[in-house]
């Protein structure tokens, strides 16, 4: 069980002392994720409570808790069977529907498969492998510098350094570290055994798959876990981005503040975290681009009204229209494109990926989305992966 799950299984049970309370329920006030697991393992309290032969409350002895945490763990599995058989076999609201659902590329949501990950390339699980590109590695605190050939496995505590272009770096236990030219990252294991990287120059961008990432930015105090998703890092502005995902910024008192999707977190600002939404243009993406597509274009959605965007006149057969809903009520999405509407159920407070061909969607102009303001990115990709 990741860290953050052990905390709201602690959280549920009562475990926590007050400061530590206070930290975990602000966060599941603020993700709607953790906040949907709360309430299952609360429905899976109310389980153990009914089949349970005497009363119990949770301020018992730890020996009735040591039995309670994994009858807990089984009857969440419990209440979630129940509630699919209650809706006579009909699951609550997809969490992505992509049509295609294949991986197109790593970093962002519409790239991705409809469970949010990508295809690993092969190689060493348990260790760093050089994957493209050109680099030069050195050993931390050496001056002596090797070229850094593609197959060729990166020792930990290695500082791998590109030129004029950029590299591919798959990471332990599956992910995926990108490298913009003229950057420079070191490459640990941290002391819980995960991947542990600190970007010293230039642009980074990783990639999570089983286990999380341990990311800085050298000078700063930006000191994060990325614990799914993909994240960016970036020496010149001093800032992390969240590009999808989860990514935590370590706080001084050691708890941790989550970065929303989309946003970027300047550093020095670890007694007070403030972020702000951040635009597709703003990444500057396109070394990135040129490692995975032989062509790719992106366009953020451009709306004339609420709901309503302005004409796409040059889209083709290949481009897919990408949105990211966050619904504060439950209701129906439709979304059409001159044809007739497609609808998705939303679940409130439940994020809703959807990625379609737009062709699928009716002839144009103008693409259409109600509610409006469920709809936090709108963004049209057209690409051929390598």
């Amino acid at each position: 069980m990741r860290p953050e799950r052990e905390r709201l299984l602690d959280f549920v049970l009562g475990e926590l002392g007050p400061e530590d309370a206070r930290a975990v329920q602000a966060r599941v006030d603020a993700e709607p994720e953790l906040s949907a697991e709360r309430d299952t393992l609360m429905r899976a309290m109310g389980l153990i409570r009914e089949a349970a032969a005497e009363g119990w409350t949770i301020g018992r002895p730890a020996a009735r808790l040591r039995w309670l945490r994994p009858a807990l763990a089984v009857a969440a599995v419990l209440a979630l069977a129940f509630a699919f058989l209650l809706t006579n076999g009909v699951s609550k609201s997809p969490a992505a529907v992509y049509e295609p659902d294949v991986a197109l590329g790593y970093l962002l949501g519409e790239e991705t498969t409809a469970d949010g990950r990508v295809p690993r390339t092969g190689g060493d699980a348990d260790a760093f492998v050089m994957r493209s590109g050109v680099a030069k590695v050195k050993s931390i605190g050496s001056t002596r510098e090797f070229d850094l050939p593609a197959g060729a496995t990166v020792p930990a505590e290695s500082e791998i350094h590109t030129t004029e272009d950029g590299a591919r770096v798959d990471l332990p236990d599956g992910g995926v570290l990108f490298m913009a030219p003229y950057s420079t990252v070191q490459c640990r294991v941290h002391q819980d055994g995960d991947a542990a990287l600190r970007l010293i120059n230039g642009t980074a961008c990783t990639v999570a798959a089983t286990k999380p990432i341990h990311l800085a930015v050298h000078g700063t105090d930006l000191l994060l876990v990325q614990d799914d998703g993909a994240a960016m890092l970036r020496k010149a502005q001093s800032d992390a981005v969240c590009l999808r995902g989860t990514l935590r910024l370590k706080l001084s008192d050691g708890s941790f503040f989550a970065v929303p999707e989309a946003e970027r977190l300047p550093a020095a600002c670890a007694q007070k975290p403030v972020t702000t939404k951040i635009c597709l243009e703003d990444l500057e993406l396109d070394w990135y681009a040129q490692m995975v597509y032989r062509h790719v274009r992106w366009e953020d959605v451009e709306w004339e009204t609420p709901g309503t965007s302005r004409p796409i006149t040059d889209a083709n057969g290949d481009t897919l229209v990408y949105l990211r809903a966050l619904p504060k009520q439950a209701g129906t999405l439709r979304v059409a494109f001159g044809g007739e509407a497609r609808e998705f159920d939303l679940a409130a407070g439940q994020p809703l990926r959807i990625r379609l061909r737009l062709e699928d969607l009716g002839p144009g102009p103008a693409l259409v989305v109600s509610p409006a303001a469920a709809v936090k990115e709108a963004r049209l990709l057209s690409a051929q992966p390598r």
